[in-house]
């Protein structure tokens, strides 16, 4: 009978804990809010072209742009989101006609 009644409370504590873990947290962008105005500022042509064409990028944490060999440019870009998360993103730009 002891037997039963704790593998009872050993199925109910896993179920709570599978039901708190799944409905508890969410990343979706929708309930994520805002909390600031930020304005973002660009240093590389890259930077400046995320920032005017898509709504992703609040502001900029650090922005720059590097070559590693003639003809393959990589940009490296820290921000911080519309919703307030810290992002990185790598833009590597590839000249297939350069030799």
């Amino acid at each position: 009978m002891k037997l039963y009644r704790t593998l009872k409370y050993i199925h109910l504590i896993t179920l709570l804990t599978v039901f708190l873990g799944l409905f508890s947290c969410s990343n979706k962008d929708a309930l994520i809010t805002p909390y600031e105005e930020y304005v973002a500022s660009p240093k590389t042509e890259v930077g400046r072209k995320l920032v005017e064409n898509t709504d992703l990028i609040a502001t900029i944490h650090s922005d720059s742009s590097y070559s590693f060999v003639h003809g393959v440019e990589g940009t490296e870009l820290s921000y911080l989101s519309s919703t307030g998360l810290a992002m990185k993103i790598f833009v590597f730009e590839v000249d297939l006609n350069a030799s």
